[in-house]
């Protein structure tokens, strides 16, 4: 368990390990007010120099693709939702916030609709690692030890139904 070295997040336990300094933690979400450059940049995170790096100093290596909406987007959202006069410019008004093109009918109320909107583009960072490792244009990339995804609507097959309980 990585926790800080605090006794009240450990207990004292002998098996916590310092987050501080065993736990490479970055911020690798894509930005959703910047669909190219946040793809780009989060293609970054996934480095194969970070990642022997952090293995020779015994680091855990953790790549977060969490996001969350653009300034604006609470306000907009709750025009949209509860002012019924000029809904339609309210979730014009909403949809511009994210900046994404053709994306101009559509408001992402509540936060699992923006960690959607947001995990569906962290698909193209994924897919663009996995198709790049191994060739000339992928030599830097690899994996990190693990990945943090804003959410998982729906429980995948490969995990047990009591996880999501």
């Amino acid at each position: 368990m990585y926790v800080l070295p605090d006794a009240e997040f450990s207990g004292s336990s002998s098996k916590a390990i310092d987050a501080k300094t065993q736990l490479d933690n970055q911020l690798g979400g894509s930005s959703i007010t910047n669909i190219p450059k946040g793809i780009t940049d989060a293609v970054g995170c996934f480095s194969a120099q970070t990642r022997a790096k952090d293995k020779a100093a015994n680091r855990f290596y953790l790549v977060s693709m969490a996001n969350s909406g653009p300034g604006g987007q609470v306000s907009a959202a709750a025009e949209y939702k509860y002012l019924p006069i000029g809904r339609d410019k309210d979730e014009e008004e909403c949809a511009k916030v994210f900046g994404i093109p053709n994306m101009t009918n559509w408001c992402p109320l509540t936060l699992m609709d923006v960690g959607s909107l947001g995990n569906y583009y962290n698909q193209q960072v994924l897919e663009t690692v996995y198709t790049q490792m191994g060739t000339a244009a992928g030599k830097d990339l690899d994996f990190p030890n693990a990945i943090c995804a804003q959410h998982l609507p729906v429980a995948p097959a490969f995990l047990p139904r009591a996880f999501f309980s």
